[in-house]
């Protein structure tokens, strides 16, 4: 065996450990992609659900102010 078979050998390992990890973030990629979609989601729900209670805080400032305790 000579030093530029090693080199091959070498090349070809890392070529197919780089195609390896290449298919792995790929995968962690496509994961993150759904974890954005899901997180998008939930602001949205969060922002509906603090907007319902800023009306139920003003609703309740004008009940307070007409019964005459704020």
């Amino acid at each position: 065996m000579t030093i530029e078979d090693l080199a091959i050998i070498t090349q070809k390992a890392f070529g197919s450990l780089e195609e390896y990890i290449g298919r792995r973030f790929e995968g962690v990629d496509k994961r993150f992609d759904q974890m954005d979609l899901r997180f998008d989601k939930l602001e949205f729900r969060v922002d509906g659900y603090d907007r319902r209670l800023d009306n139920l805080e003003d609703k309740m400032r004008i009940v307070n102010t007409k019964l005459g305790l704020a």
